[in-house]
């Protein structure tokens, strides 16, 4: 399932104990989804990181969520594997979580509902290969 036309922007102000923002957008891939961001200073902006890319597997996501509220949008990612969770922006113990716009909002509760299909259909699809490989094992010691 590839679908790269479908792009989340997201921002988040908390890097770096407030002192710089990073800003980016997310896409799903074939069996990941793909950050791309940078980091600059909140104070003038004058101060930029390079755009970094992270690519992060669906067999390390255990969750995505997303939280509508008054007081602002969230997406919410929880990752299995706590190193690749520190590559990604103000992890937070194996937690990201996301600052979307409100004009995004129909787009990420579009974005999580896809993500969510597409890491069921990839967990399926490998647990369907793995009981095939031990079937075709058990068939041939018999």
């Amino acid at each position: 399932m590839t679908n790269t036309s479908l792009s989340l922007p997201f921002k988040n102000n908390d890097t770096y104990e407030g002192f710089a923002v990073t800003e980016g957008c997310l896409k799903i891939n074939d069996n990941s989804l793909v950050f791309e961001f940078f980091t600059k200073d909140s104070m003038i902006g004058l101060l930029k990181s390079e755009v970094k890319q992270v690519v992060v597997g669906f067999e390390d996501i255990a969750e995505i969520s997303f939280q509508k509220s008054i007081f602002g949008n969230k997406l919410k990612l929880r990752l299995s594997n706590f190193m690749l969770a520190q590559k990604l922006p103000a992890p937070d113990a194996g937690e990201v979580k996301l600052r979307i716009a409100r004009k995004d909002r129909e787009i990420a509760a579009s974005f999580v509902s896809k993500a969510q299909l597409a890491m069921s259909d990839y967990h399926y699809k490998t647990s369907e290969a793995e009981y095939k490989d031990e079937l075709s094992k058990a068939i041939d010691e018999a």
